[in-house]
C-alpha cells in the first residue's frame, strides 16, 4: 500500500510540474515600423494536389493530400502530404494547417488535430502536414568530412527551411482557392522546429488569420549552437573534427541559414492578438533570447509559459499534464475562427 501511495504522490508531482504556467495577456504596444519582407515572395509553383479519399471519421470527410515541394526536404520523394479533414457542411468553413516535428516525434500535431477534431465536431477543417523524416539531414551534416563540405550543407539547412516557408504559404495558396474553404479564417499551428517555420509564415503571409506558436524561437543559428538532440550530434561531431569554436560554429549557421529569423521582420503582423505564443520557461532549446526575440517580432501576443524544459514541457499535451497546453490551442482557434 505504501509503495502504491508513493507512487500516487509521485505522478501527482509530475502532473503539477507539467501543468504549472503562467499567462501574459496581450496588450497593444506602440506599433512597430514594418520590415522589408524576407526571401519568401517569391513567385511561388503552383500545388498540383493529389487527393485520396480515406474512410470516414465522425463529423469528418478524411483525404490523403500529397503535392511535390519547391524542393529537398527529407520527404519522401520530395512531397508534402498528410490528411485533409473535411468537415460536412454546406458553408465555407475555416481551416487549421498543422505542422509536425519533422522526424522527431508527430505526437503533438497528431495529438492536436485529434483534439480539435473532437471539439470542432466538423466545424473547422484540418489540414494535418505529417513526416516521412527529417527536414533537416542531420545524418550528412553529423558526417561530413570536411570544413567546405560542412558549410555547404549548413547552406542547404537553410534553404529547406526557408522552401518550407514557402511550401506552407503554397498549402494557403490551394486552400484560398478551394470552395470549401473561408479564405478569411485560415489557422495555422507549429512545433519546436515548425514553430520557427510557423513564425516565419505568419510575418510573410497575411492571409493567415490566426497562429499558435509552440514551443519555437527566433535565431535559429543559436538555437544550432545549444540545443541538445539531433543538433547536439551534429555539434559535438563538427567541433571535434574540425576544431570550430562556439562562436565560428555559430557564424556558419547564421550564414546559412540567412532570412530565417524572426527577429528581422518586426510590424509585420498586423494583429497580434490573433496570436498565441506558448513556450517551456526552462527551455534548454529555445533560450530565453531566443524567445523573447521571437515575441517581440510578432507584436508581442498572448503569451504562456509552462515551468518546463524544451521536452517534457510537451507533457502538457498528454493525459499526465491533463491535455493543458492543447486546451489552451484548441480553445483559441475556436475564439478566433469560428467566434466572429
Amino acid at each position: 500500500m505504501t509503495g502504491r501511495v508513493g507512487l500516487i504522490i509521485c505522478v501527482c508531482l509530475v502532473a503539477s510540474a507539467c501543468i504549472s504556467h503562467v499567462r501574459q495577456p496581450y496588450r497593444p504596444a506602440a506599433p512597430q515600423p514594418v520590415a522589408p519582407a524576407g526571401p519568401f515572395e517569391a513567385a511561388r509553383k503552383p500545388v498540383v494536389m493529389h487527393l485520396e479519399s480515406l474512410p470516414e471519421q465522425r463529423h469528418y470527410q478524411v483525404q490523403r493530400f500529397v503535392f511535390a515541394a519547391t524542393g529537398e526536404n527529407g520527404q519522401r520523394d520530395n512531397s508534402v502530404s498528410g490528411r485533409l479533414f473535411s468537415g460536412m457542411t454546406t458553408a465555407a468553413r475555416p481551416v487549421v494547417i498543422v505542422l509536425p516535428v519533422w522526424g522527431i516525434s508527430e505526437y503533438p500535431s497528431r495529438k492536436f488535430a485529434r483534439d480539435l477534431r473532437q471539439r470542432a465536431r466538423g466545424a473547422i477543417d484540418i489540414m494535418l502536414v505529417e513526416s516521412d523524416g527529417y527536414l533537416i539531414d542531420w545524418e550528412a551534416l553529423s558526417g561530413a568530412e570536411t570544413d567546405a563540405r560542412f558549410r555547404q550543407l549548413a547552406n542547404v539547412t537553410g534553404k529547406r527551411m526557408r522552401d518550407m516557408v514557402v511550401d506552407v504559404r503554397r498549402m494557403v495558396d490551394w486552400l484560398s482557392a478551394h470552395e470549401s474553404i473561408d479564405e478569411n479564417r485560415i489557422g495555422i499551428i507549429g512545433f519546436s522546429l515548425s514553430a520557427v517555420v510557423t513564425a516565419l509564415t505568419l510575418q510573410h503571409d497575411p492571409r493567415l488569420a490566426a497562429g499558435v506558436i509552440v514551443m519555437g524561437g527566433s535565431d535559429p543559428a543559436e538555437i544550432f549552437t545549444v540545443c541538445d538532440g539531433r543538433p547536439g550530434q551534429v555539434r559535438e561531431a563538427a567541433l571535434a573534427r574540425f576544431g570550430y569554436g562556439t562562436e565560428e560554429y555559430r557564424s556558419i549557421f547564421r550564414e546559412g541559414l540567412a532570412g530565417g529569423d524572426s527577429r528581422d521582420y518586426p510590424g509585420r503582423i498586423a494583429d497580434p492578438s490573433r496570436l498565441l505564443f506558448i513556450e517551456a520557461i526552462y527551455d534548454d532549446c529555445m533560450t530565453q533570447a531566443s524567445r523573447d526575440g521571437l515575441w517581440e517580432a510578432l507584436g508581442r501576443p498572448e503569451r504562456i509559459g509552462f515551468r518546463f524544459r524544451h521536452r517534457p514541457a510537451f507533457y502538457a499535451m498528454t493525459p499526465l499534464g491533463f491535455n493543458v497546453l492543447g486546451g489552451y490551442a484548441t480553445r483559441f482557434f475556436e475564439r478566433t475562427l469560428m467566434d466572429q
